[in-house]
């Protein structure tokens, strides 16, 4: 599902994702899960016009929860988010087994949601990475859910969004 955000919504996003991270300077938080410093910033943006777009996509409110870590992003729904077309969907330990996450892909506003899974169904030994190909340590263990194990989202996001 391609969904186009406008210059004021990828401005919206964008602040957002930038007050994020001056929030995260301010309380002297680290990146989790090896994520490093180099691309706070970017990370926080990319989030939020992940988050954005799905928003959009569901027709709902979508507040940045701006401080708020504790709350899902959209709704009752958990956004993750990669630039890379055939990105996948990274889930860890931590992540709550209930929980929806939906994977957004994409650019400078022009978006791809490619679908969702349940917590408990994408944290399985077959997602699990802690090693490159070359047997290498991998720089972020987690599972890495690849879109072809996602649910499509087209006709089911207004009701995952109501009813989860």
């Amino acid at each position: 599902m391609r969904v186009v955000l406008t210059e004021s919504e990828i401005m919206l996003a964008a602040m957002t994702g930038v007050m994020r991270q001056v929030q995260n300077i301010a309380l002297k938080r680290k990146p989790r899960n090896g994520a490093g410093n180099y691309n706070d910033w970017q990370i926080h943006v990319q989030g939020c016009l992940g988050e954005l777009v799905v928003a959009k996509a569901a027709k709902v409110f979508w507040t940045g929860n701006l401080g708020r870590l504790d709350q899902p992003d959209v709704e009752r729904l958990q956004v993750r988010c990669s630039h890379k077309s055939d990105g996948e969907l990274i889930l860890h330990h931590y992540d709550k087994d209930k929980d929806i996450f939906i994977l957004v892909t994409g650019v400078n506003g022009t978006h791809d949601i490619r679908g969702y899974i349940r917590a408990k169904a994408g944290k399985q030994p077959i997602h699990w990475r802690d090693k490159n190909e070359d047997e290498t340590p991998h720089p972020r263990p987690a599972f890495f859910v690849l879109q072809k194990y996602l649910h499509p989202i087209e006709k089911f996001l207004p009701q995952i969004v109501k009813y989860v």
